[in-house]
């Protein structure tokens, strides 16, 4: 379920429904990252965050934070983490994604990072990696980079401006899949990635020394 500031105010009774109606085995619950101008006006902000935070702390707790059909709260841009820090506080933060000797401390895993804080399982995507999850051929047989959607088809099409970096290849029918995502997460990195690890890493550098007090 993608959060928005127009459906953020009930995951509680989410989780229950879907747990109630047997309808899947977990929840998931992730923050929608505003690709388009015209979703910005309901991006979910800090205010949002505390009452998104408020809601997983309460399932966390009346369930018990060892269930496994908890639901799972992904995070993939650092705007989001530092909302997140913005609730909690830097220390809490910092203290809970360098613990690494605890039980319920973090655990690295392919292309993600699963943290517990106030007793909440949080799974970190960082969007400098290729998001490993997705593989994607658009309406003209071309296999795109995510985020493509704030552009029409037609835009894309043309191949010029910044439609252009999000068009990896025209299929053919010939390809076969690693080729294929390598090309892709080549074309991601290229593009993309490594922008956002530079922001990635000012903010943990930043979040570092907020924790710390330094600044």
């Amino acid at each position: 379920m993608t959060l928005t500031k127009l459906n953020c105010t009930d995951l509680v009774g989410v989780a229950d429904l879907v747990h109630d109606k047997n309808l899947a085995d977990q929840v998931h619950f992730a923050l929608m990252t505003p690709a388009r101008a015209v979703n910005l006006a309901i991006e979910i902000g800090t205010q949002e965050m505390a009452t998104i935070w408020a809601q997983l702390r309460e399932l966390y707790q009346r369930d018990g934070s060892e269930n496994l059909d908890q639901p799972a709260f992904k995070i993939f841009e650092v705007n989001d983490l530092a909302k997140l820090e913005a609730v909690v506080g830097s220390q809490k933060l910092w203290t809970s994604l360098t613990d690494l000797e605890s039980e319920q401390g973090v655990n690295i895993s392919n292309g993600n990072l699963t943290f517990t804080l106030d007793g909440v399982r949080v799974d970190f995507y960082p969007v400098s990696l290729w998001p490993h999850e997705a593989f994607l051929i658009d309406a003209d047989a071309v296999s795109r980079l995510p985020h493509m959607q704030q552009f029409t088809i037609a835009e894309l099409r043309t191949g010029s401006g910044e439609a252009k970096k999000y068009n990896v290849a025209q299929l053919t029918g010939n390809e076969d899949y690693p080729t294929s995502y390598i090309r892709i997460v080549n074309a991601w990195v290229q593009h993309f990635g490594r922008g956002y690890l530079e922001e990635e890493a000012h903010f943990f550098q930043g979040l570092r020394q907020r924790a710390k007090g330094v600044i």
